[in-house]
């Protein structure tokens, strides 16, 4: 073995380069996150997307009627395809 002494550990480097941790105490007493908050309306749970192209003009009419009535144009749209089931409803079976 060498008869040099070794330079002492230099701590502030140590410091500097090491990473920050988490006191382990904090994360076991913490509060959990609050979930974000729902949006309001309904669920798309049991529920496909149906969808369609039409004139500009149709999707205008549609939205201002959705508005006169204070309904969706996604409960009008339903209506609309509910009207049609039934009215071909013979011929489907």
């Amino acid at each position: 073995m060498s008869s040099q002494k070794r330079k002492p550990l230099d701590t502030a480097a140590l410091a500097a380069a090491s990473v920050q941790q988490p006191d382990p105490v904090q994360l076991a007493t913490a509060k959990p996150v609050a979930e974000p908050p729902k949006r309001a309306g309904g669920t798309r749970a049991g529920r496909v997307q149906i969808q369609g192209y039409f004139p500009e003009d149709t999707r205008r009419q549609l939205k201002m009627l959705a508005v006169r009535q204070d309904r969706t144009v996604e409960d009008l749209l339903g209506e609309a395809i509910l009207d049609v089931l039934a009215k071909h409803a013979p011929t489907l079976k």
